[in-house]
């Protein structure tokens, strides 16, 4: 299983590292410009905007996806999708765990989940809020262990 993680404040990041350490695995990070939040901000407001970014390499058939909720698009989320479409990878599962602070995240999820079920069989979502990252963790370690049976 591979684990990649986009994270701007470092929430994401320190979820995609608990499962790396509980599942025995790396994670990886979508490596984009530390451009300001400003401007992400800005970029976030135009729906299916990818925005370039490197793109670790990928070896497993399953996916854990790891990114925040923003506005309504983040542009290094959709980057990845298309650089996976237009690259032709295919995955039998993705996890995708969304971090999110504010509202909307059941629609933005939904969004993503269906532009990834292009790209795999099994698309599975995990809504983290920020607040409750540390006492959710064992739940969604526990989450994509039952998952994967």
């Amino acid at each position: 299983m591979d684990i990649i993680y986009f994270s701007y404040t470092g929430n994401c990041q320190k979820i995609a590292h608990f499962l790396a350490k509980k599942l025995g695995l790396l994670s990886k990070e979508i490596q984009a410009p530390r451009l300001p939040y400003f401007l992400w901000l800005i970029l976030s407001f135009i729906p299916n905007l990818p925005f370039k970014v490197e793109i670790p390499s990928l070896k497993d058939q399953n996916l854990v996806l790891v990114f925040p909720k923003w506005t309504f698009n983040c542009p290094p989320i959709t980057f990845f999708h298309y650089y996976c479409v237009r690259n032709g990878i295919k995955f039998s599962k993705i996890f995708l765990i969304i971090s999110y602070g504010g509202f909307g995240e059941k629609k933005y999820a939904q969004k993503y989940a269906q532009k990834f079920q292009k790209i795999s069989q099994e698309v599975k979502v995990f809504l983290l809020k920020k607040e409750n990252i540390n006492e959710k963790l064992p739940e969604l370690y526990q989450w994509i262990k039952d998952s994967l049976c």
